[in-house]
């Protein structure tokens, strides 16, 4: 299975991340799969999630502070969003935005 990241907003617009590893990084930082400069995207900073990937879509997990929003849902602070091929992850209510994707072997 292979995961794609289309990022949609922030200073990395237009990048497409693609991961064949069960669980994807992602926040503001240095340290992270796919991670954002804060002083380009400030809504990223301090923010740190988990993508856990399968065959059916996948889950978020929110590891960090403040507000993570799922297809203009609030993720909750303590535990994991289920995620689907489209869904949009939004790491403050600023951005930046990614888009979910799973894309078929062949790719």
């Amino acid at each position: 299975m292979v995961v794609e990241l289309l990022i949609l907003s922030g200073s990395r617009l237009g990048e497409r991340l693609k991961f064949a590893q069960d669980v994807i990084s992602i926040g503001g930082g240095k340290h992270w799969d796919v991670c954002f400069d804060v002083k380009h995207d400030p809504g990223a900073k301090a923010k740190r999630a988990r993508i856990l990937a399968d065959q059916f879509g996948g889950r978020i997990h929110n590891d960090g502070a403040g507000v993570w929003i799922v297809n203009q849902d609030l993720l909750p602070a303590a535990g994991a969003c289920p995620l689907r091929a489209g869904d949009i992850v939004r790491l403050s209510e600023f951005g930046p935005d990614v888009r979910f994707m799973i894309l078929p072997e062949a790719e």
